[in-house]
């Protein structure tokens, strides 16, 4: 913490900075998490979900 008989702009300025940094780690850390989300979906999917192996004409009929 300043103290209060510091000069307002280094106090400014030292809150811009740290406000910044927390900002940065947070986008950071927000993209990775949104990255490794969609990268765990993807290998989820790719895993479980079976490749067309038969091909076959539906038809449907309504009455």
């Amino acid at each position: 913490m300043l103290p209060l008989d510091a000069p307002w702009p280094r106090v400014v300025l030292l809150w811009f900075r740290r406000c910044s940094i927390r900002l940065a780690l947070f986008g950071a850390g927000s993209v990775l998490l949104l990255w490794a989300a969609a990268f765990a979906y993807g290998v989820f999917y790719f895993l479980t979900v079976p490749a067309t192996g038969l091909v076959a004409p539906v038809h449907f009929r309504f009455r």
